[in-house]
């Protein structure tokens, strides 16, 4: 089988964070039941129940009784702050829970079918939103091991990914506390560089769109990784002859430019419409 060593590692990886997910779960008779939306991870959340379960964005008045029954905000009060206006203002941007939406979704369903409080906070929602950011990270680590294949051999590859998964801080935020920003945005990242990689082997509108989308979304997952911008504005420009090629196939394709500033405010957007709100 061709680059057994690299599939290796990423199935090592899946199992380890699988293993730590299970183990951290409250599964086991004794432990406390799982709570991924607590703390800061809660201020990523909170979105999500506000908008489509309390329809209370505003005033909040939902979290008091949430926050007594399930100890979601740490005891150091709600993650919003009052406005002028009188009304509340998240303290943490809306990507993350963007990215949990399609989990949250599917889970608000389980739960009025399964005889659990469609709340927002029963298990249900823990599990299946938990469960769901560590498939992000298996799609982020898959797709790095294509990625680095491109560059690197099977072995080294398979090296890299169990040194940046196993040998850092990464198993903690994928599968222990992955209800905060961490872990969807290391997906974002692998994202960002293949539709780079991709644009610049094929210049397309697509690739363009998913690119600009993306560093979008990320900005308001958190402001800093508006760093990401320069994944594409630098790539392939290492040498002097490289960076010629590199800015003659943007001058060629300057439309595609543009299509990816418009998709990057397009995932800025929902930010800029909840603070109008």
């Amino acid at each position: 089988m061709k680059n057994v060593f690299s599939l290796i590692a990423c199935l090592i990886i899946s199992i380890v964070m699988f293993q730590y997910r299970l183990a951290y779960s409250g599964l086991t008779k004794g432990e406390p039941p799982l709570k991924i939306t607590e703390w800061d991870a809660f201020g990523y959340y909170m979105y999500l129940p506000s908008f489509f379960i309390y329809h209370d964005y505003k005033q909040l008045s939902w979290v008091p009784a949430i926050d007594a029954k399930y100890r979601v905000t740490g005891g150091n009060g709600v993650q919003a702050q009052k406005a002028g206006n009188g009304n509340y203002a998240f303290k943490y941007l809306g990507g993350v829970a963007i990215m949990e939406l399609p989990f949250f979704l599917i889970a608000h369903i389980v739960a009025k079918e399964a005889g659990y409080p469609p709340d927002g906070f029963s298990p249900p929602y823990q599990y299946i939103v938990s469960f769901g950011i560590l498939l992000y990270c298996l799609l982020g680590i898959f797709l790095l091991r294509r990625i680095l294949l491109l560059y690197f051999g099977d072995l080294t590859t398979a090296i890299t990914l169990l040194a940046v998964c196993l040998a850092t801080n990464f198993i903690e935020y994928a599968a222990i506390e992955n209800g905060q920003s961490h872990a969807p945005i290391f997906l974002l990242y692998v994202l960002v560089i293949y539709t780079t990689i991709k644009w610049h082997q094929h210049p397309k509108a697509i690739w363009a769109a998913l690119t600009g989308y993306i560093i979008g979304l990320a900005t308001i997952s958190r402001p800093t990784e508006a760093i990401m911008l320069f994944i594409p504005l630098l790539w392939d420009t290492h040498t002097k002859e490289a960076s010629l090629r590199k800015w003659q196939i943007v001058k060629q394709h300057k439309g595609q430019i543009y299509i990816a500033v418009l998709f990057g405010f397009i995932g800025i957007a929902p930010q800029l419409i909840y603070w109008k709100l």
